[in-house]
């Protein structure tokens, strides 16, 4: 793999994108056991002075991939069709100078796994002063790492204690060229105020194994809406620039911002999803997209490379163009969030229910085609709007919920959808077996029994959208995921107490031997149970609970299984 690598990086030529202080990037990752899903997230926030970016198919290499770049044949960053997902901060001097984009390239091009990327960067040969890369990776083991290069090679393992006992708190973030320091502990020169905001911002979120959590209210470990409002408020309300490290913030000159939301041991690397917003993320939605869309060659063109007025970069620059120096980026973002948290709902749905049923083409490319519809229209009625007036915007209509009763083989559905500025003008609805409907409250009749992915998508009076996606049962069949999946992780799923103890319920997905440890917030053991050769299942774990050593009443529960871990915070009740 070495010599490969090697003479795969020589061979091609550095480009005009090779920058240093210009290129401001905030990169990061969150490992599996402190998100909301157990799944490792990787990101990267991409500053640059390009006006344009766009979701890119690279299909030249071995393995073939999506991303985010400035043309059809490369990508800054990317996740491919192995789950390997990767993006940096820096990767200036690799191999004295091949470049961000050689380098990007060949790794996603080239391995399937967490590990061969790190065989590839640790056996270059750059010996320079100064970091030649710093890039986080994840992959489809559920693993995450990032590492950084210079004149020597650094693993940070979000999950383990770095020299000196230096906790990386299962969240690790980088800017500009990576820490580059020996003991593991904030470089205070490189990154600046959005280094910080954004480390302290995914810090709060976190949950792991009790050693750190600031915000002992949060129990539900970091969302992707976390993530994705680390990469717009950083630095509220700052445009940033490029001469000054200490204040500067990616929103000012970032481009584009990519989101891999990973997958886990034994899941099928289709549902891995790259999250993308092709310009900047203050003033643009994120939309989900995934490699087997590139494959098909059905990728929608709003969200490909160009400055076409049919393009989400284009409605997005006539806003931005429109900005004022009084925190516009959030007065922006939060007239299209609400959208944006109903594409999340809908990617996790159906990423559940994937784990168990298999990876559904169909329906991924409805939820990426809807999203990047909505989104497209929602920032030109904003564009439109701003040209005249750009502190009156128009609200995004809301669509909180989608209900139906189902008889046999009918469905009768309604929406939950108002406007807070306006009306609704049309509803419409795609009953999920090709059939669709303009009615408000419709009802279907199914020809066969099944399980249907139902849209609902309003208009308001000026052209904004929102939509809203439900799994639909009819004719009997079971809707939920199993109980007990190999496909799905071991994990505790919930806490109850009873008397003086409180039960744990625990799935194992195999057989094989596990530990229940309990944690408080300081990160002092309060409990660890262990058990060998258990079989494969549910069962209860009794703990008699001792209020005296716990903070405000919220444990964290860690459960290894095998070589694998996962971590769960629950408020105890007594």
């Amino acid at each position: 793999m070495k010599k490969m690598f090697l003479m795969s990086i020589c061979i091609l030529v550095s480009i005009a994108l090779h920058h240093t202080i210009q290129a401001r990037c905030t990169v990061g990752i969150v490992a599996g056991e402190a998100s909301f899903d157990g799944r490792p997230i990787a990101f990267k926030n991409r500053d640059y002075n390009f006006a344009y970016q766009g979701v890119v198919y690279v299909s030249s290499g071995t393995y073939k991939y999506i991303g985010i770049g400035n043309s059809g044949s490369s990508a800054l960053m990317g996740l491919n069709e192995k789950g390997v997902g990767l993006g940096n901060s820096v990767m200036d001097d690799l191999n004295g100078g091949a470049g961000n984009v050689t380098c990007m390239d060949w790794l996603l091009k080239n391995c399937t796994t967490v590990d061969e990327c790190r065989t590839a960067l640790e056996n270059d040969t750059y010996s320079g002063s100064t970091p030649s890369f710093s890039l986080p990776i994840v992959g489809m083991n559920g693993k995450a790492y990032h590492i950084e290069k210079g004149a020597n090679y650094y693993e940070y393992d979000p999950l383990d204690y770095g020299p000196g006992e230096v906790r990386k708190y299962a969240v690790i973030v980088r800017t500009n060229n990576g820490h580059m320091n020996n003991d593991g502990t904030d470089d205070e020169t490189t990154g600046g105020k959005r280094y910080y905001e954004a480390r302290d911002h995914l810090h709060n979120a976190v949950i792991k194994n009790g050693i750190f959590d600031s915000d002992p209210a949060d129990t539900s470990g970091v969302t992707l809406a976390e993530v994705i409002q680390t990469l717009r408020w950083g630095n509220p309300g700052y445009e940033g620039g490029w001469t000054d490290p200490t204040s500067g913030n990616c929103n000012g000159t970032s481009l584009s911002t990519m989101i891999v939301h990973g997958i886990n041991q034994n899941e099928d690397s289709k549902i891995a999803v790259m999250w993308s917003a092709v310009y900047k993320a203050d003033y643009i939605a994120f939309v989900p997209v995934w490699v087997e869309i590139g494959i098909q060659g059905d990728f929608p063109t709003r969200i490909e490379v160009g400055n076409d007025a049919q393009g989400l970069s284009y409605q997005a620059h006539r806003i931005y163009n429109e900005k004022d120096e009084n925190d516009y980026d959030q007065y922006v973002n939060t007239r299209y969030i609400p959208m944006e948290t109903n594409f999340i709902q809908a990617v996790s749905d159906a990423r559940e229910r994937w784990v168990d049923n298999g990876f559904v083409y169909e329906e991924a490319k409805r939820i990426c085609d809807e999203s990047v519809e909505t989104t497209y229209w929602t920032l030109k009625a904003m564009a439109d709007g701003a040209q005249s007036s750009p502190r009156d915007l128009n609200e995004t209509p809301l669509i909180t919920g989608i209900t139906g009763d189902v008889q046999s083989n009918t469905a009768t559905l309604s929406n939950n959808a108002t406007d807070p500025d306006g009306t609704i003008d049309s509803v419409y609805w795609e009953f999920g077996d090709g059939q669709t409907s303009t009615e408000e409250n419709p009802t279907h009749e199914y020809a066969s029994e099944g399980v249907y992915l139902v849209m609902c998508r309003v208009v308001d009076n000026d052209g904004s959208r929102n939509s809203r996606w439900k799994y639909v049962e009819v004719g009997g069949v079971e809707i939920s995921a199993s109980v007990v999946s190999a496909k799905r992780p071991s994990q505790v799923l919930s806490c109850i107490p009873s008397g003086a103890n409180m039960i744990f319920v625990v799935q194992l997905s195999r057989p094989g031997d596990y530990s229940l440890s309990v944690y408080n917030l300081k990160g002092q053991q309060l409990w660890k149970h262990n058990e060998r050769k258990v079989n494969a299942g549910l069962f209860k774990v009794k703990w008699h609970y001792n209020r005296s050593n716990m903070n405000n009443k919220v444990c964290v529960v860690k459960l290894t299984h095998n070589s694998n871990q996962s971590v769960k915070k629950f408020t105890i009740a007594h």
